[in-house]
Order: C-alpha cells, then structure tokens, then sequence
C-alpha cells in the first residue's frame, strides 16, 4: 500500500514537473522573464543613482 502511494506519488511530481517545463518554455513566460528582467535592471539603476 505504502510503496504503491509512493510511486503515484513520485508520479504526480513527474507530471507536474513536466507541465512546470512546459509552461516555461511558453511565450509568455518568455515575456514574462523579460519583464522581470528589465524590472531588475530598473532596479538596480535606481539603487545605485
């Protein structure tokens, strides 16, 4: 019982995982990223002036 919910368990992960990858590859988080990016860099000029 206990090893069988392990593995669905360690199965559950994997799919999440998977779809985790996919949404990162995802234009949108792409844009997403760049924002962040930009943001940061905004930022640290802020800080730094």
């Amino acid at each position: 019982m206990f090893e069988k919910g392990r593995h669905s368990l360690k199965e559950y992960f994997n799919n999440e995982m998977n779809s985790l990858r996919d949404f990162i590859h995802t234009p949108v988080s792409q844009a997403f990223r760049q924002v962040q990016k930009q943001l940061s860099a905004t930022a640290f000029v802020v800080v730094l002036s």
